[in-house]
């Protein structure tokens, strides 16, 4: 994130190369029987790192998202948190995304089929990096008459993006960006679902785990 400001081109590169090995080093890992608590950690601590960066990079650049990015930096750490630390309080010692941890249907489904959880998780980031491309095409075409509001103009009817980031219809761009954010708005609305039912699974899970321990206090 250290070019964003700067560099927009260089910020997408960098952070789609960075986002594709970190999916290729969990196969990798698993492929070659490597997988570890360490790595677990490490690799949702460092996902939680980069998209909550993105996300605040987003919300210096337009303020008017602020609390949208702000929100959902929240929900993504506390349900990613909660959901770690619930899974270490398992017996089985699975880890948080081992499928018969999950209490929750949906959450079990999400985890049980990778490639769904992939592309969830990489729609959310596909839908970032075209909102901070367009906020940068937008300023290189700022009074040139060119962009996206020309070529994408038209999408903006029924466009359900404006009312999460607001002027979000306004921004310019290629069209190629504005069909691959809309293409990736289910897919970010899907993960956030699944992150409120995540979070709440692993609530309860850490609220029945001190219920046990006050019981078994209680029979002492």
């Amino acid at each position: 994130m250290g070019c964003a400001f700067s560099r927009p081109a260089a910020t997408v590169w960098l952070y789609a190369v960075a986002a594709l090995c970190d999916e290729v080093d969990g196969r990798v890992a698993r492929l070659m029987g490597q997988c570890s608590t360490f790595g677990a950690v490490l690799d949702m601590v460092t996902d939680r790192i980069s998209t909550s960066a993105l996300l605040g990079v987003l919300a210096v650049l337009r303020p008017e998202w602020a609390l949208v990015c702000l929100a959902l930096q929240a929900l993504d750490v506390s349900s990613h948190w909660f959901q770690m630390f619930a899974s270490s309080l398992d017996d089985r010692g699975g880890g948080h995304k081992d499928v018969g941890f999950q209490r929750n249907f949906i959450v079990r489904l999400y985890y049980r089929y990778r490639v769904f959880m992939a592309a969830t998780c990489v729609s959310c980031e596909v839908l970032y990096l075209c909102l901070f491309w367009m906020h940068w095409s937008s300023e290189a075409g700022a009074g040139t008459g060119v962009g996206g509001v020309a070529q994408g103009g038209p999408m903006a009817v029924g466009d359900p993006l404006p009312l999460l980031f607001s002027g979000a219809q306004v921004l310019e761009g290629p069209r190629w960006c504005w069909l691959l954010s809309r293409a990736a708005l289910p897919g970010f609305v899907v993960k956030q679902y699944v992150n409120v039912l995540q979070l709440g699974q692993a609530a309860q899970v850490i609220v029945d785990h001190d219920r046990a321990l006050l019981k078994r206090k209680g029979k002492k």
